[in-house]
């Protein structure tokens, strides 16, 4: 039995029963309303289209400890910045840190994706001297993640027919996702940010460049890039200039 909540409902889901909840600036009270109703209807699972404030936040907790797996949105700027955020609304770390609380948290950007048709080898694009920066910046973090530049392209300047004359077709998702540890979460409950970066991050160690365990959404991006689907324009564009990336661990 699937039960969603949502404001309002964006796509149907099959299998699911979704109830639409309209709710006035700031207001929660008809929001916690229907979850309170739908937790008593005892769902196997809950869908919280967004967890906003403190009150969703507890309730959705409420929810999981009482035995119903939740699935939610928030608006984070990473996978570990869940912690922070939710701990910003007023959530107890000491209940962040809770073990078999958080199944995971992923962490996604959308980047649009280069058009087969008409994409400009980096090589030739680059030619370009507006692009000479963006090219050094390119071979930099092709040493550091020991990426081909052959298989880099960027988006031609107005597309061609295929692509409606946009050099592009679409978007693809760079994520990342956290799935906590025991240890970890001792991290979380003393609200060492950097502690628990470093344990998360070390789970990239001897992994594969195409295995994004333990990676940021931007490795992400900069994988896909070289594999030739995403411009290094535009993953400068929705995260920092390429030689940002965290060096490998």
């Amino acid at each position: 039995k699937i039960r969603t909540i949502e404001e309002p409902v964006e796509y149907r889901i099959v299998g699911a029963y979704q109830t639409p909840v309209v709710r006035l600036k700031g207001d929660s009270s008809d929001f916690l309303t229907v979850m309170r109703a739908v937790l008593r209807a005892d769902p196997d699972i809950l869908g919280v289209g967004e967890i906003r404030d403190f009150d969703t936040a507890e309730l959705t907790i409420h929810a999981v400890r009482s035995g119903h797996l939740c699935i939610s949105s928030i608006h984070a700027e990473s996978a570990l910045g869940i912690y922070d955020r939710l701990a910003g609304m007023g959530v107890p770390r000491s209940d962040l840190a809770s073990i078999n609380l958080v199944a995971g948290f992923v962490y996604q950007a959308l980047v649009p994706v280069l058009c087969e048709n008409c994409k400009i080898p980096a090589k030739d694009a680059c030619a370009d001297t507006s692009k000479k920066a963006i090219f050094r910046r390119l071979q930099a973090v092709s040493e550091i993640c020991d990426g081909d530049l052959n298989n880099v392209f960027f988006a031609r300047p107005g597309g061609c027919e295929k692509c409606h004359h946009r050099g592009v077709v679409g978007r693809t998702v760079a994520a990342e996702f956290h799935r906590p540890t025991p240890a970890m979460l001792s991290h979380v409950a003393k609200q060492d940010a950097v502690g628990l970066w470093e344990m998360w991050r070390m789970e990239s160690r001897g992994k594969p460049p195409d295995n994004m365990t333990g990676r940021t959404a931007m490795e992400h991006a900069i994988h896909k890039m070289f594999t030739g689907i995403i411009d290094p324009s535009h993953v400068e564009d929705k995260f920092k200039f390429l030689d940002d990336v965290p060096p490998p661990i």
